[in-house]
């Protein structure tokens, strides 16, 4: 059943982040533990422990998470302020809903020097791509990516594929 959610947690970030990591909307796992990709299937933190030479489930922990998090200065987000979703299906996200709107990322941008925004699977880019056309008018020395989705229901990528597309996120951090 698609239901209308509002995100429900801040923005992940303070004065010396570098980066924005945007996803869509929180997993059911996330909204339940109130963190960025805590469904134990996403592959998200394998792939920055794998990226960052840290030992396996070195970041299986929200406080560990949260230190690395600050430490190597990357925030995290959603696109997504508020949408109707079916469980935790990002394809059942409508751009042109009504109930769909967007994050405002100047939350974030004008508080922290970030240099660039990825955003992690096609929804979260398309979501950009609607909501944020005027991205490069406002703010032309931002670099802007696409990664890959980390979540398990991206099959079409290996982990050792993903560690390979988000080695980008190292350049600007």
């Amino acid at each position: 059943m698609t239901m209308l959610l509002y995100h429900p947690f801040k923005p992940f970030f303070d004065k010396d982040s570098r980066i924005l990591i945007l996803g869509s909307f929180p997993s059911l796992k996330s909204r339940e533990l109130g963190f960025y990709y805590q469904n134990k299937n996403n592959r998200f933190y394998q792939i920055l422990e794998l990226l960052f030479d840290l030992s396996p489930k070195s970041l299986s922990m929200q406080n560990v998470q949260k230190d690395f998090l600050k430490t190597q200065k990357i925030a995290l987000w959603d696109m997504f302020k508020s949408c109707d979703i079916t469980k935790s299906k990002d394809e059942s996200i409508r751009l042109k809903d009504k109930n769909t709107t967007a994050n405002d990322l100047n939350l974030v941008l004008e508080k922290a020097p970030i240099k660039a925004i990825f955003t992690t699977g096609k929804t979260a880019h398309k979501g950009f791509c609607h909501f944020y056309a005027h991205f490069k008018q406002v703010y032309p020395k931002l670099s802007y990516h696409i990664l890959p989705s980390s979540s398990s229901a991206n099959a079409r990528f290996s982990l050792e594929e993903l560690v390979h597309e988000y080695k980008l996120i190292k350049a600007y951090l």
